[in-house]
């Protein structure tokens, strides 16, 4: 019998130290001062980032809120409480150890850490993610015999960049880019550069434009939120509806910036440049293109699920062959009629009685 217990506890020493060892807590970012200088709100971003991942992730474990349970379902085409497994994205499991999880525990677990680990540092060189709005102009050609990398003067490193010219500089329209070292170059709290590239700041002198015309609500960091939820709140008002691509939704900074943070340690999303005929790897139809195991693994579905909104209630009773590709699907409550697919459009619904607590009592916009 003790023999037997002594084998049965190697056995659980040894399946236990194969589990891979989750991302360490306490994570940092810094911010250049050229990025205020380019946007005085620039600080505000990475805060507003933080509340959109705790708005989603605590939405997404309220068990009553079954509106946010359909954004989920849209995103990730599958159902929260699906049992079927999925890996983590490949540089994770490179760093921490292969992984899988359920489509709830992957989003679950990046939104949470994203919410709670991250603070502002003044000292650049103990910050995991370092901001720049530079446009690159720290990169300099490299004179070694690979022509396809630039040289970082601060850094002090090589990256890896066609013809030798920085991204921002050589790519027309990129907002921002994240670079990093290969897997095997990482220690459990791994660092990286995001840059932000001029084309953002081109970009959002054509949004204010739109914005101070009066076609839209502004950019600043959570408007979008709290026109939503006062208007939810109106008990005269059924719903309202917003268009993610009308708004410009996918190029605010802080829907940027959340976008590039799901690209760093420890999260280490991906983008898939086969999914889209123009290799786009931005946007709401790209996010409609992407399978789960996608979906999961990609920085751009991390953008859209938060917020005091939800999608058309009546699309989950569409047949699921139409229900994320269709631009008009039928309509039961119609005799011989259709109405328009508001999924394939990105259209968000803010109803009056927006299902679980955040309607009630957590959902107040503050700074």
């Amino acid at each position: 019998m003790a023999a037997f217990l002594l084998i049965w506890a190697f056995v659980l020493a040894c399946f236990a130290s194969a589990q891979p060892a989750p991302p360490p807590a306490g994570w940092r970012y810094w911010i250049d001062p050229d990025c205020v200088t380019h946007d005085a709100d620039f600080e505000s971003y990475p805060l507003e980032v933080f509340y959109l991942a705790r708005s989603a992730y605590k939405r997404l474990k309220d068990p009553a809120d079954t509106d946010f349970k359909r954004i989920f379902w849209v995103l990730f085409k599958t159902k929260f409480d699906d049992a079927t497994l999925y890996d983590y994205p490949t540089d994770y499991t490179a760093v921490y150890g292969p992984k899988k999880g359920t489509a709830y525990d992957i989003a679950l677990d990046a939104l949470n850490h994203l919410a709670t680990q991250w603070s502002n540092t003044t000292n650049r060189a103990e910050a995991t993610v370092r901001i720049h709005c530079d446009n690159q102009e720290r990169f300099q050609s490299y004179n070694g015999l690979n022509n396809d990398v630039v040289w970082d003067t601060l850094d002090q490193r090589t990256i890896y960049s066609p013809g030798g010219i920085p991204a921002c500089q050589r790519i027309n329209g990129l907002v921002a880019q994240v670079t990093r070292g290969a897997p095997h170059e990482f220690g459990d709290k791994p660092w990286c550069t995001m840059d932000f590239c001029n084309a953002i700041w081109t970009t959002l002198e054509k949004l204010d434009g739109i914005i101070n015309n009066g076609q839209s609500p502004a950019y600043r960091p959570r408007r979008l939120d709290k026109v939503q939820h006062l208007t939810a709140k109106q008990e005269n008002v059924d719903f309202r509806v917003v268009s993610m691509q009308g708004i410009g939704y996918a190029i605010y900074p802080a829907y940027v910036l959340m976008h590039e943070m799901f690209h760093t340690p420890p999260y280490f999303m991906m983008d898939y440049f086969d999914v889209m005929p123009n290799s786009a790897t931005g946007g709401w139809e790209y996010a409609l293109r992407l399978t789960t195991a996608q979906a999961l693994t990609c920085a751009e579905t991390y953008e859209y699920p938060h917020g005091g909104f939800t999608f058309d209630r009546r699309w989950e009773q569409q047949p699921d062959d139409l229900k994320w590709t269709a631009t008009q699907i039928p309509d039961p409550q119609m005799t011989n009629g259709v109405y328009y697919n508001p999924i394939v459009f990105g259209a968000l619904h803010s109803y009056g009685d927006i299902t679980g607590e955040k309607n009630r009592r957590d959902y107040e916009w503050n700074p």
